[in-house]
């Protein structure tokens, strides 16, 4: 168990170093939040949130979030950026802590 575990375990590392390295910028950023939403689902259902609905619900949010400040930040000018950002993360607090 722990020798498959160690092997797949290299195997994410050698792929997340490709990624890393040779992968354009906005490819890896977009592989990434997929994953992190992906993780979202995930966490949404060890902390007992057994309805899918609401654990996929959590994890589009969280793509849909991180999907806005990839494609919006880049054209904010700097003191637009600290407001959009607050504003993002004043409507996500309620979700947070539900």
């Amino acid at each position: 168990m722990i020798i498959t575990r160690t092997i797949t375990a290299l195997i994410l590392l050698l792929v997340l170093l490709a990624g890393v390295l040779w992968v354009p910028n906005s490819i890896f950023a977009l592989i990434t939040l997929a994953i992190i939403s992906v993780a979202g689902v995930e966490w949404a259902k060890l902390v007992n949130i057994t309805n899918r609905f609401a654990a996929f619900s959590y994890g589009f949010s969280i793509f849909l979030i991180g999907f806005t400040f990839w494609y919006v930040m880049p054209s904010l000018p700097a003191e637009k950026y600290a407001q959009f950002s607050d504003t993002i993360m004043t409507i996500m607090l309620p979700f947070w802590f539900v």
